[in-house]
């Protein structure tokens, strides 16, 4: 079995990335609910193409 490597990050991810990805209501609703209840969109609301 061949060694298994380790996984990282990307570190050249920006803020901005996120954002021209994800859309500002998404990403609203993301940010009240985690500092409301803690926990974030759950794949059954998350709307018809999941997260």
């Amino acid at each position: 079995m061949p060694p298994v490597s380790r996984a990282y990050a990307q570190d050249d991810i920006k803020d901005g990335d996120i954002f021209r990805v994800a859309p500002p209501e998404y990403m609203k609703a993301e940010y009240y609910l985690r500092g409301s209840t803690g926990k974030g969109i759950d794949n059954s609301n998350a709307g018809p193409e999941g997260l």
